[in-house]
């Protein structure tokens, strides 16, 4: 019985151990690789509205343009996810799944439909008015937890896509990067 205990232990201290160790790398990593931006480098909203937006759409609007982040939160977010967001192509939006560019929002034709679903829910939160990262995140995740999921299985593969193998170290610390700031609010 002792036995048990004892292996259970030093089980539970050796994971303990390896985790901080591997976010001990992770955090080295992050501070030897080069910070590359977060993809709204050179990203134009007015561009984006111009472009997805028909006037004829601005117009027949149930959800009015001129109303405040805090006033569309009297509204349903399907209402606004509906009226509001709009699926882009991912040359539109490189680097990124969506954006909220007020008052509309923007998601990438490149997302799975469940991804799509997550991202659009997120970026709607970000119109009316939620503007910490993590926040969002569970929000959105707890309407449409496989499409979080979905999101970061994506956003993975688009991160190891066409990489040499040497280029890994600093992959996997600009995920950590992001981790932190989109689900630990640190960053």
């Amino acid at each position: 019985m002792i036995n048990l205990r004892k292996k259970k232990f030093q089980a539970v201290l050796l994971i303990l151990l390896l985790l901080i160790f591997i976010i001990v790398l992770l955090e080295i990593a992050d501070q030897l690789c080069p910070r590359k931006g977060c993809g709204m480098e050179g990203l134009n909203c007015q561009a984006l509205i111009e472009k997805y937006v028909e006037s004829s759409e601005k117009e027949n609007l149930l959800i009015p343009l001129d109303l405040s982040s805090e006033q569309l939160q009297a509204y349903d977010l399907e209402d606004i996810i509906e009226q509001r967001i709009k699926v882009v192509a991912q040359a539109d939006i490189p680097g990124i799944n969506g954006v909220a560019c007020f008052p509309y929002g923007f998601i990438a034709d490149s997302l799975s439909d469940q991804a799509k679903k997550y991202v659009a829910a997120h970026e709607a939160l970000h119109i009316i008015g939620y503007h910490n990262e993590t926040e969002v995140n569970y929000m959105a995740g707890r309407r449409e937890p496989l499409g979080l999921l979905m999101t970061i299985f994506h956003s993975v593969g688009v991160n190891f896509k066409d990489r040499k193998i040497t280029e890994y170290p600093c992959v996997f610390a600009r995920m950590w990067r992001i981790f932190k700031f989109y689900f630990l609010d640190i960053g």
